[in-house]
């Protein structure tokens, strides 16, 4: 019979807040990257071609940070950003 040695779940870290900074750099490298990663439908921008940029505007936030961004989670948070900021100018998506 296998004994099986029981071990406590860890504890998931919780991220560190953005800085302004990593803000900044965020919303500048995804200005100059926004027909990739925002584009309208197209053929020619594939999946890889939008996490390649993501990668690099990780890469550039990682720069300017000390926690060590992942992808996700500057994907996800600028994500955040563009919600909130279309929720606080009125736009909920709908013809106007």
């Amino acid at each position: 019979m296998a004994s099986y040695v029981y071990s406590a779940p860890t504890k998931k870290r919780k991220q560190a807040t953005f800085t302004e900074d990593e803000l900044e750099v965020m919303v500048t490298e995804v200005t100059e990257r926004k027909q990739v990663i925002f584009p309208a439908f197209s053929e020619t921008i594939t999946r890889r071609l939008k996490d390649t940029a993501w990668r690099e505007v990780t890469a550039a936030v990682n720069r300017v940070s000390r926690a060590g961004r992942m992808y996700r989670e500057t994907r996800h948070r600028r994500c955040i950003q563009l919600i909130q900021a279309r929720h606080c100018m009125g736009n909920r998506g709908g013809t106007e």
